[in-house]
C-alpha cells in the first residue's frame, strides 16, 4: 500500500499532479484516485487505500473545501493522527480543520527546494518515520541531472536517434529512479525499435511509480497489441479510460484491439465514442 493517500477534488487534478510528482520524487509512493469523482462515490477501493496509507495529505482548494468526501477523508487522517493539510488557494477551511496548521502552497511553482514544499516534506517524513518508514531521497543535484538527460533524450528521440535517446533516458533513471516520465520515454524509444518486451517493462515501471498515468497504460497497450497480446492490451486501454473517460487514444486503441479480435460490436461502440469525443459537444 502507498505511503501517502492524497485527498483532493478531481476537478483540481491538473493542479495537483505536480504535487504528486514532487512527492514521488522524494521516494514516497502516492495513491491519488483519478478514476472516481470525489464527493460522488465512496467505494471499497478508496476506503481500503485510506486505511492502509501511512500518511494522509489533504489538498484544500476552493472546490475541495465543499467536497463532502474530501472532508471525510481528511477527518480519517486527523483521527489517525497522520494528516498533513496543504492549501493551493486562499480558502476558509471547514471546522475542525481551521484549527490545524496548514501549509500554504498557493505560490509554489514545483520547486523541490521551496520552503513551503520543504515544510510539507518534513511533515510527511515525521509521520512516516514515526511508523518506522525511512526513504533514501534523490538529491536535488541528481534530479537536475536526471531532467537534463531526459530533455536531451527527448531531442534525440525527436531526431529519430533512438539509441542515443535510450542512453540518455537510462542515465536519467539512474540519477532519479523515481522518474516515471523518463521510464515512459525510454519505453517509447524501445517501442520505436520494435523492442516490445523492453518497452512493456519500462511502461510497467512508469505505472508502478505513477499508477494514474493514463498515457503509460495506453503505450503499454500499444506494445502489447503489437505483440498480438490483445486481451492484455484491452485491459490497459480500459484502465486508461477509467482514469480519463474522455481519452480518445485509449478508445481508439481498444477499438483496434477489439477489431483485430473480431469483436466487432465492441469495436464499433468504441469507434463511435471516438467520433463523439472528436466532434465535441453539439450546440
Amino acid at each position: 500500500m502507498a505511503d501517502i493517500f492524497l485527498s483532493y477534488k478531481r476537478e483540481d487534478r491538473d493542479k495537483v499532479r505536480p504535487l504528486v510528482e514532487a512527492l514521488q520524487a522524494q521516494g514516497w509512493s502516492v495513491w491519488w484516485d483519478t478514476r472516481i469523482d470525489a464527493g460522488e462515490i465512496w467505494d471499497e477501493v478508496i476506503e481500503t487505500q485510506l486505511k492502509a496509507a501511512k500518511c494522509v495529505v489533504v489538498v484544500w482548494s476552493k472546490l475541495s473545501v465543499h467536497a463532502r468526501w474530501v472532508r471525510a477523508e481528511a477527518l480519517k487522517g486527523l483521527e489517525r493522527d497522520c494528516l498533513v493539510p496543504v492549501a493551493l488557494e486562499g480558502v476558509d477551511l471547514p471546522v475542525p480543520f481551521n484549527t490545524i496548521q496548514t501549509i500554504d502552497l498557493a505560490r509554489w511553482k514545483g520547486d523541490a527546494a521551496d520552503a513551503a514544499f520543504a515544510n510539507l516534506c518534513a511533515g510527511v517524513r515525521r509521520i512516516l518515520e514515526r511508523q518506522g518508514i525511512y526513504v533514501t531521497q534523490t538529491a536535488p543535484s541528481d534530479r537536475k541531472e536526471a531532467r537534463a538527460h531526459n530533455n536531451r533524450g527527448k531531442a534525440h528521440y525527436d531526431s529519430k536517434d533512438y539509441d542515443l535517446a535510450i542512453s540518455d533516458y537510462t542515465k536519467a533513471v539512474e540519477a532519479d529512479p523515481k522518474y516515471a516520465v523518463a521510464f515512459r520515454n525510454r519505453g517509447d524509444a524501445h517501442f520505436q525499435r520494435k523492442d516490445y518486451d523492453l518497452a512493456i517493462s519500462d511502461y510497467t515501471k512508469a505505472i508502478d511509480i505513477d499508477p494514474e498515468d493514463a498515457g503509460a497504460y495506453i503505450n503499454r497497450g500499444d506494445a502489447r497489441r503489437s505483440k498480438g497480446d490483445l486481451d492484455r492490451a484491452i485491459d490497459d486501454y480500459t484502465t486508461a479510460i477509467e482514469i480519463d473517460p474522455k481519452n480518445v487514444p485509449a478508445y481508439s486503441g481498444r477499438a483496434d484491439s477489439y477489431s483485430e479480435r473480431q469483436d466487432l460490436d465492441r469495436a464499433i461502440a468504441d469507434y463511435n465514442r471516438v467520433v463523439e469525443l472528436s466532434l465535441g459537444p453539439r450546440r
